[in-house]
């Protein structure tokens, strides 16, 4: 079932929908479908939870996505925050999301944190093709930009 059929099929999550975006309807339709479907529960049955099992049920399921797509997590946090306030009339749900909360949800820094040699960068500044591309990319990395940030300037012929 895509997210419109969602929407329409479930019309409580379709009033609290009406009147936002498309994308926002998409993104957080298809977050509150999965978490239904896994957690064994409607959306109505969601809301009108106690808040200690809403949170717990929020964060059996964002957890997981947490340590692989922390801002995917993040997202469905806030759908879902969003969803138990308009069905509880303003009522928060809230989470120990300090750093090192139970809640915390950990970012990963893109990259795998490898420093090049300065043979290996060498390398590559010898296949920029042009002098200018060679100055470039030893100013690069002589400023500490990743390697990625170097193979992946267009100025490189290799």
């Amino acid at each position: 079932m895509n997210w419109r059929e969602f929407m329409e099929h479930d019309g409580f999550v379709g009033r609290w929908l009406e009147g936002r975006p498309v994308s926002t309807q998409q993104h957080w339709s298809v977050y509150v479908r999965d978490f239904c479907q896994s957690q064994g529960v409607s959306a109505e049955q969601f809301v009108s939870s106690d808040l200690k099992v809403a949170r717990r049920l929020v964060w059996r399921f964002v957890e997981p996505i947490s340590r692989r797509y922390p801002a995917k997590a993040k997202s469905v946090m806030a759908a879902l925050k969003n969803l138990y306030r308009w069905g509880n009339d303003g009522d928060i749900l809230s989470f120990d999301s300090r750093r090192g909360g139970k809640h915390y949800i950990r970012y990963v820094r893109d990259g795998d944190g490898y420093i090049p040699k300065r043979g290996e960068v060498y390398r590559v500044a010898d296949c920029a093709g042009s002098l200018k591309g060679t100055a470039i990319v030893l100013v690069l990395f002589q400023s500490g930009v990743r390697p990625n940030g170097l193979c992946g300037s267009g100025f490189l012929a290799c």
